[in-house]
């Protein structure tokens, strides 16, 4: 489960069936990035697996989507 905690101008909404955070709002283009990093990952499995995950992000204005960007959430128990 991806989540992310709201600020004044993004909001997140997880969507579980497509493993899919959509952050939207207006902000200028040098606060996004601290929203990316505000994102945050947690598995509620009684008995989680310990692999990596895969994050891919991407950005729109409406009109253009950014190239994708992936990262590695490395899981410790």
């Amino acid at each position: 489960m991806l989540g992310f905690a709201d600020t004044a101008n993004i909001t997140g909404v997880f969507n579980a069936s497509t493993g899919t955070l959509t952050l939207s709002g207006s902000d200028t283009g040098c606060e996004l990035p601290g929203g990316a990093a505000a994102v945050t990952y947690a598995n509620n499995s009684d008995n989680p697996s310990g692999l990596s995950r895969t994050v891919t992000f991407t950005a729109t204005d409406g009109t253009d989507t950014s190239s994708a960007v992936t990262s590695t959430i490395n899981v410790t128990r």
